[in-house]
């Protein structure tokens, strides 16, 4: 979103995340002390029923069925570059310890300790339970790990430098290249809400093809829950820059699901989508992940349903970007900040 402060709400969203963390774990905000580890149960807790997919996820092919050997699997250091985003070590028995360790996200000189959560993984029904309150689920993907919780996070293996290692996708099919001159229109959602006087920040863009691109209007609003502030532009789009948005697109490597966006601070919501109609097929790409990438993304074929764990089809608008009246939404924000 186009001039949105979110570097200045670091700050902010960290201590609320941490006070967030603290109440679902029923730890006092006066102390960081460790939670023990705890002997894995015989029979795993039921989890709350909105935290378990809608869609069972397909893990006969990643999950073995014995538990020795599932663990074994998962052993190792999963982790990632994302803000708030923890490292998680699992060991050969299924025991794991979560660290959020928040030391580049304070002032030099504010001391703010780890956050560490130990806890242990059970195997039940083809799927890794945990004991503990803050993560529910975990869900192997690739070379990725699911973290299906309180906060829905993405890791990948650690490398040996302790950095995230790059994802691999395995298995997947790739998005068939879009004929630009078979397409009939375009939408464009780019939305935010949360910890901001301007909340909802909303641009929507209704765009027809044509010989020389897409045209059509935006409609922006800024600062909707108190005093909104709208406008409208004409968009032109040239043929060159979308023909280009299409090239990015093509060859998204396509996973089945579920969906779980990434979802690792509070206070910070966005909308994102891009949906193309051609004369064959409705292709949709849409992201509720916070991060500036706003990966994983869900990508509808046709109504078929799929996940990507690319950055594609933020790189695509990023290409549109300049013709999408960025200024005329700067505007707005500026005058509902005054």
């Amino acid at each position: 979103m186009p001039g949105l402060p979110m570097l200045c709400l670091n700050r902010l969203r960290l201590a609320v995340s941490i006070t967030t963390m603290l109440v679902v774990l029923g730890v006092s905000s006066a102390c960081f002390t460790q939670p023990e580890v705890v002997v894995p149960p015989t029979v795993p807790p039921v989890p709350d029923a909105e935290l378990v997919p809608t869609t069972a996820p397909t893990v006969t092919a990643v999950v073995p069925t014995d538990a020795e050997t599932g663990f074994s699997a998962l052993a190792g250091t999963w982790t990632s570059e994302e803000f708030f985003a923890p490292t998680m070590e699992i060991d050969a028995h299924g025991a794991f310890t979560l660290t959020y360790s928040y030391e580049d996200l304070s002032d030099a000189d504010v001391a703010v300790p780890s956050l560490v959560i130990t806890g242990s993984i059970v195997l039940e029904d083809g799927q890794f339970w945990t004991d503990s309150r803050f993560v529910t689920s975990l869900i192997p993907r690739s070379n990725l790990l699911l973290l299906d919780g309180y906060f829905d996070q993405i890791l990948t293996r650690a490398g040996p430098d302790g950095r995230a290692e790059p994802y691999q996708p395995v298995d997947a099919i790739s998005l068939a290249a879009i004929d630009s001159g078979k397409v009939i229109s375009v939408s464009i959602v780019d939305s935010w809400t949360g910890l901001s006087p301007l909340a909802p920040i909303e641009a929507h863009y209704s765009l027809d093809a044509d010989a020389d691109g897409l045209t059509g209007m935006a409609h922006f609003s800024v600062a909707g829950y108190t005093a909104p502030i709208t406008a409208t532009a004409a968009i032109s789009l040239p043929l060159g820059a979308w023909q280009e948005a299409l090239a990015v697109l093509a060859g998204t490597p396509l996973e089945p699901g579920p969906y779980l966006p990434l979802f690792t601070h509070t206070d910070d919501y966005p909308t994102v989508a891009l949906v193309i109609a051609t004369a064959d097929q409705v292709v949709r790409f849409e992201s509720q992940s916070q991060g500036q990438d706003h990966v994983p993304w869900r990508v509808t074929v046709d109504g078929q349903e799929h996940v990507t764990y690319t950055d594609s089809p933020a790189r695509a608008l990023q290409v549109l970007k300049p013709y999408l009246a960025g200024h005329v939404l700067e505007s707005l924000m500026n005058q509902a900040g005054q």
